[in-house]
């Protein structure tokens, strides 16, 4: 409800209409007919009218929508010649990053099943430790973590891939890869600003950097981190 919050005032502030682009319409296999169409005089059919109402409040990455252009897609790697092969590397994908995700949680837990494996929690410092065996236990949970999450993430996309390709038809190009190889950045602008996924993206931008930008200059792009900084910690 939070993101759907953010989403509506960062439609409100749009300059501009929210319009679905066909980069390719001899692929599409969604209704054509978009609100786009409404600007010509001839208005979207109510299936087209319900299917993009449907695909911008609930598609983050926005690709095909006008106001998507400021994404960075990541290179795919998957064959894109064929829908089964595509969903069977998919599929396979999942599985490995389920796979990664499960171990790096039993890991986790396996450090204080008292803590980290009740639903109370605990601190990841363990004060009874030596100080070299406490950060050292508290980095390794650090990293331990950042790989669960980037599992956790990738695994639910690759589902999401799956059944909405198979479900509604969507074409391939629409689920482009999530992330692009996040260990191999090289700074941390190149980590979050292109690595890292960007569903959120347009989210910080316009609700955090831009507005703070507007007061302090470039430093604004903190801005963007507050928000992010707010919406983590709710959900947590």
């Amino acid at each position: 409800m939070v993101i759907i919050s953010m989403r509506a005032i960062e439609w409100t502030i749009h300059q501009k209409p929210l319009r679905r682009i066909h980069t390719n319409p001899g692929q599409s296999n969604l209704d054509t007919s978009s609100f786009e169409d409404a600007l010509d005089g001839s208005y979207p059919s109510l299936r087209g009218a319900l299917l993009d109402a449907c695909d911008l409040a609930s598609y983050f990455r926005g690709i095909n929508w006008s106001w998507s252009q400021q994404f960075r897609i990541p290179r795919e790697t998957r064959p894109t010649v064929s829908t089964p092969a595509f969903i069977t590397c998919t599929i396979l994908s999942a599985a490995v990053h389920f796979l990664i995700f499960d171990i790096s949680v039993h890991v986790v837990q396996s450090f204080s099943p008292s803590t980290f494996g009740c639903p109370d929690g605990g601190s990841i410092l363990d004060a009874s430790l030596p100080l070299f065996t406490c950060y050292a236990q508290s980095s390794i949970l650090t990293v331990l973590s950042g790989i669960m999450f980037y599992a956790v993430i990738q695994w639910i996309y690759d589902l999401n891939t799956v059944n909405i390709i198979l479900l509604f038809q969507q074409n391939l190009s629409q689920w482009p890869p999530l992330f692009d190889a996040p260990w191999r950045a090289t700074s941390v602008s190149d980590f979050w600003g292109l690595r890292w996924h960007q569903l959120f993206r347009s989210l910080f931008v316009q609700l955090g950097a831009k507005p703070l930008s507007a007061f302090i200059g470039r430093t604004g792009i903190l801005g963007a981190f507050f928000v992010l900084a707010i919406l983590h910690d709710w959900g947590m």
